[in-house]
């Protein structure tokens, strides 16, 4: 593994780390739990990077086009994630319309009620009905995360929509895919696009009774800044990650051979 490629894992995992001692407010255990959680997905991170340099092929070149942009989105990504995680936990400080903190939080609570449905939720969908400061709360760290998500979701399919088809058969067979069935693609994209949609509209996230906090909003709003975050980063996976790895789906059944 290139050194610069070890650097950027390791400043990953310590910026990850970051909500758990920097957000205003987080009882010992959730800050535990968030800096448990971390160590236990970087594991889980590691372990796959390790299995895929040894898979025979595996130190292959990457194409012209991945060695000439694949840098730069790595850059971005990276930074709109650390952008917003910053401003994220700077909104944990803050009170509605007060301060420039303050004023952002509010654009970002009425953006985020504009454009997506289960951010206006919070305001109106919540029994017993939440305080303005916690409105305020939920509505623009959602938001904060979301635009993140969504940033770095458009940057990787423009990535990959860019890539010549060669190229993008080559990094397929390297990594030693096979050609997905069709009854396991389309229904793992009707999985992702209902998930995605699901997490857009908070449907059933503002009536379940479920014993997860972060699947339940009256619990999770009600709860610290960090299980706040622990919503947030759901709902990115949920929104975006979830179709994309529905389009990847898509693209190894239209451009891999029959098994």
């Amino acid at each position: 593994m290139k050194s610069s490629v070890l650097a950027g894992y390791i400043i990953f995992f310590f910026l990850a780390l970051l909500p758990g001692w920097a957000v205003h407010t987080a009882a010992p255990q959730s800050r535990v739990g968030w800096f448990g959680a971390v160590v236990f997905f970087a594991f889980i991170v590691l372990f796959a990077v390790l299995s895929t340099r040894a898979h025979p092929g595996s130190d292959r070149k990457p194409g012209p086009f991945a060695q000439r942009y694949g840098g730069y989105l790595s850059v971005f990504i990276f930074a709109t994630l650390f952008f917003g995680e910053l401003l994220a936990i700077a909104l944990t400080y803050g009170e509605p319309g007060q301060g420039f903190i303050g004023q952002i939080g509010s654009i970002l609570s009425a953006l985020g009620s504009y454009l997506f449905p289960v951010v206006a939720k919070y305001a109106n969908s919540i029994q017993p009905p939440l305080s303005d400061r916690s409105i305020f709360r939920a509505q623009s760290i959602i938001t904060c995360f979301i635009f993140a998500g969504l940033i770095s979701s458009i940057l990787i399919f423009i990535y990959y929509v860019a890539m010549p088809k060669n190229e993008m058969i080559e990094r397929l067979n390297a990594g030693g895919r096979k050609r997905p069935n069709a009854l396991t693609a389309v229904a793992c994209i009707l999985f992702a696009i209902l998930t995605s949609l699901s997490a857009y509209f908070g449907i059933d996230e503002f009536q379940t009774k479920t014993e997860h906090c972060w699947l339940n909003a009256a619990c999770y709003t009600a709860g610290d800044d960090l299980t706040l975050f622990w919503a947030a980063v759901g709902k990115i996976v949920m929104m975006f990650f979830f179709p994309l790895g529905g389009l990847a789906m898509l693209v190894a059944r239209r451009t891999l051979p029959e098994n």
